[in-house]
């Protein structure tokens, strides 16, 4: 791997990007990564390839902050809930500054 992951369950939101008519699905994430994350979803599959928005609530912002991803892997559970692991893509500084803010917080708090 190329970053270290932090298995820190807590719940974000996520749309399919380009869809701004479609509701925020929210979900819990099972570890994050400065590169990713992984979550569970119980909603349709997201295919490989399918580029995402994500919101991020963060303490002490006033707004969730919004990344792009895209899905690099999926696996359907026998319990009907789909795995999901997607890639951070296209973030700017300011935004990969604050993720790996997050996962250090959350090393050091895990």
């Amino acid at each position: 791997r190329r970053f270290p992951r932090v298995r820190a369950p807590f719940t974000i939101q996520y749309r399919r990007s380009g869809e701004v008519a479609s509701s925020w699905s929210r979900v819990t994430v099972i570890n994050l990564s400065a590169g990713g994350l992984r979550f569970r979803c119980a909603d349709e599959p997201l295919e490989t390839g399918a580029p995402l928005e994500i919101q991020v609530a963060l303490p002490g912002f006033h707004e969730p902050m919004t990344l792009e991803a895209l899905v690099v892997w999926n696996q359907l559970h026998a319990s009907g809930v789909t795995e999901v692991g997607a890639e951070f893509h296209g973030l700017d500084l300011t935004q990969q500054l604050i993720v790996d803010r997050l996962v250090g917080f959350l090393r050091t708090s895990v």
